[in-house]
């Protein structure tokens, strides 16, 4: 209400008549929440299951950033000889769609270089709709408010990265405490707080037996979060399909 009476508003409301603004803002919120918001969660799950120390497991991380880093790059130029980018966050999305799936089928005993290829495709994900999604909205937009709309989707990037946190976060809890309630007696016992207080040091000192069956039920809990984010994916890649198919101005 303040924004439509200020005289030079922050975010100028007539924007959102734009139906590629509109779109491109509402999946950016939700790119946020599956990916800034996914990532304290892959960490804490990779540690405990693996039971890798913290360096260890940000070496995981290395290829979802440098395939990232690549996969942008090359979705640039692509954009620059094609005019085309519609097709690259309906197949991000996809791709991350299909991953959170896969991650349902992550044991502790999965090789870490799986693991690694996943994280890998986790950045080939993010590579292909984080620079391509500003890309489309700027082209969108009238000249005089292209910053307008590029802190607009950077500001929807980060209320879907803290809406991420806390909803995910939110369904992970309400999972591990249900499979807290279906632990055998002898598991349960050694896990006074329940599986929500489960860390990857006192994962690492469970007896092997008790380890598996603990281990088990943290991942049953954590795999209902993966089909929660895995269907927020597939939300995105409906709505990347209502964009209008454009071409934008190639680079000669």
């Amino acid at each position: 209400m303040v924004e439509r009476r200020a005289q030079e508003p922050i975010v100028p409301l007539r924007l959102f008549g734009n139906s590629t603004v509109r779109i491109v803002s509402g999946v950016s919120v939700v790119a946020g929440s599956v990916t800034l918001g996914m990532f304290f969660y892959f960490a804490l799950y990779m540690q405990t299951l693996t039971g890798l120390s913290p360096a260890k497991v940000g070496f995981l991380f290395l290829p979802a950033s440098l395939t990232s880093m690549v996969i942008s790059i090359l979705a640039g130029r692509v954009i620059a000889a094609t005019g085309r980018y519609k097709w690259m966050p309906v197949v991000a999305m996809g791709i991350g769609g299909l991953l959170m799936i896969g991650f349902i089928f992550i044991t502790s005993h999965t090789p870490i270089w799986v693991l690694a290829v996943m994280m890998g495709l986790f950045g080939i994900s993010m590579g292909l709709q984080f620079q391509v999604l500003i890309v489309a909205i700027q082209a969108a937009a009238p000249l005089q408010d292209i910053g307008a709309v590029t802190s607009l989707i950077t500001q929807a990037r980060t209320i879907g990265a803290s809406l991420g946190l806390a909803l995910n976060g939110a369904v992970m809890t309400w999972a591990l405490n249900r499979q807290t309630s279906e632990l055998p007696a002898d598991a349960a016992a050694r896990l006074p707080e329940g599986l929500t207080g489960l860390s990857p040091h006192l994962a690492a000192s469970l007896p092997d037996a008790v380890r598996d069956v603990v281990l088990g039920h943290y991942s049953s809990a954590f795999n209902v979060m993966f089909i929660w984010v895995a269907v927020l994916y597939f939300v995105a890649m409906a709505l990347t399909l209502l964009l209008e198919d454009i071409q934008i101005p190639k680079r000669g």
